[in-house]
C-alpha cells in the first residue's frame, strides 16, 4: 500500500473544500476554521502527525506562541502568533492561531492565511486619532537669555 504523502493530503484537502465549510464572516469574507484543518491533517494522516505548541511570557506580560507540526517525526511546519492583549480566552484563541498558521504555510488553508479574528480586526474601520491641540508656552515674565 502506498504511503500517503503530504502532496497528496493537500491535494485531497483542496479537492473536498465545499462553501459549507468556511464560517462565513459575513462582507468580510469566508474562513476555513483551525478546527476544520486540524480534523483533516489527523485524519489523513493519524498517528503520524503531531502538533507541539511553546509559549513564552514577554516582559509585558503577553506571549508569543510557536506551533511545530510534524509528520514521521520529522518538522514540517511552524507557525508563530503573539498576544497583544490579556483579554479572557486570549491565551487559549493565540495558541490556535500559532496552530492554524503552521497549517496554512503547509498548505492546508482556503482563501486565507489569517484567523477569523485577525480578519475581523484588519477590516473593522480604524479610529483616527484626533490631533491633539498645540500648547503654546508663553514666559509669564521677560528673560534677557544673554543675562543667563
Amino acid at each position: 500500500m502506498k504511503e500517503r504523502t503530504l502532496q497528496d493530503a493537500i491535494v485531497q484537502f483542496r479537492k473536498n473544500i465545499d462553501d459549507s465549510d468556511y464560517a462565513n464572516l459575513g462582507a468580510k469574507g469566508k474562513y476555513l476554521t483551525v478546527p476544520y484543518r486540524i480534523k483533516f491533517v489527523r485524519d489523513f494522516f493519524g498517528e503520524r502527525m503531531s502538533i507541539q505548541t511553546d509559549s513564552t511570557e514577554l516582559a509585558n506580560g503577553s506571549h508569543k506562541f510557536k506551533a511545530n507540526i510534524y509528520i514521521d517525526d520529522k518538522l514540517v511546519s511552524v507557525g508563530e502568533s503573539k498576544q497583544m492583549k490579556n483579554a479572557d480566552k486570549e491565551f487559549e484563541k493565540q495558541q490556535t492561531v500559532s496552530i492554524g498558521r503552521g497549517l496554512s504555510i503547509l498548505g492546508f488553508f482556503g482563501d486565507e492565511l489569517a484567523t477569523a479574528e485577525e480578519m475581523e480586526q484588519f477590516l473593522k474601520p480604524k479610529e483616527v486619532a484626533k490631533p491633539k491641540p498645540i500648547v503654546k508656552l508663553v514666559p509669564k515674565a521677560k528673560v534677557n537669555i544673554e543675562e543667563l
